[in-house]
């Protein structure tokens, strides 16, 4: 295993900034559209002060809106919202970040710098950095990996 001074920061590897997001006052109607067409699987809230509260997940909305048959126009995304939100600074390092995903079971992380939204770190982006740094067999790590987009790079 590397010592701590050689694993890389959490900000090496996310998603950066800008990412989508929605505010707390939209519903989920407006969050899964935006989720269509942005083809992703989730979507930050923020509150008014542009701050991260919140993030709502494909799961979410299927089970929290439609095996509860409610209407996604008629409900907001505070009401389904995964939250509190689990964040960490954007300059811990991935073990910190795996160890907080793994402790609260969660595949996306919010990266954080001040309080605001800096980036996005998820099981996927664990995955390639692990393919591109240390496996030696990528079959493994090809066949965890969804879309082919992630290992052609």
């Amino acid at each position: 295993m590397e010592d701590s001074k050689h694993i890389p920061a959490v900000e090496d590897i996310m998603t950066p900034m800008p990412l989508e997001v929605i505010n707390l006052s939209d519903d989920v109607y407006t969050a899964s559209k935006l989720m269509k067409e942005k083809e992703i699987s989730s979507i930050i809230v923020l509150d008014e002060e542009k701050h991260p509260i919140g993030i709502i997940t494909e799961r979410d909305i299927v089970r929290r809106v439609v095996c509860d048959k409610k209407n996604a126009s008629n409900t907001p995304v505070e009401s389904i919202m995964s939250k509190p939100l689990v964040t960490v600074e954007y300059k811990a390092n991935i073990d910190e970040a795996v160890a907080i995903m793994t402790k609260n079971k969660i595949r996306r992380l919010p990266i954080v710098k001040d309080g605001r939204l800096y980036g996005l770190i998820t099981t996927t982006d664990l995955i390639k950095y692990m393919f591109q740094k240390y496996v030696t067999d990528k079959e493994i790590l090809k066949s965890l990996l969804r879309y082919k987009k992630y290992w052609e790079e």
